[in-house]
């Protein structure tokens, strides 16, 4: 059963994700909230669950494109990808989860805490 603290919204980004500073994985997302999203990959067992990553994706502002990453853990693996829960987000990471939902057709809700994984900074 799906709990989740805040609502996720469909959208198909594409996304680079980061562990130890390193790129260890390429994906869609499959959905977007300002607490996660689910992320379709071919090789989801390349992270383990409860593992810290950080997303990464571009925004667009001013004709300009910026890449934008935020921090989370893997808290979930499934056959078609991983669901990614957010870490406390600053002001500015909240505003680029915003625009990058903006950007694909959504609004998302405000943003509550998640709880970090076990090996979390």
């Amino acid at each position: 059963m799906e709990q989740r603290l805040t609502e996720r919204r469909p959208a198909a980004l594409e996304v680079l994700v980061y562990r130890n500073k390193v790129p260890v994985l390429t994906g869609v997302t499959r959905n977007v909230g300002t607490n996660g999203m689910f992320i379709s990959t071919s090789a989801p067992n390349e992270l383990p669950e409860r593992s810290f990553v950080e997303v990464e994706f571009d925004l667009e502002e001013d004709d300009e494109v910026r890449k934008c990453r935020v921090p989370g853990w893997v808290a979930r693996r499934l056959g078609e990808g991983i669901g990614v829960t957010f870490m406390t987000l600053d002001s500015r990471g909240r505003r680029d989860l915003q625009r990058l939902l903006r950007r694909a057709g959504g609004r998302l809700p405000q943003w509550r805490p998640g709880l970090p994984p076990r090996d979390a900074p």
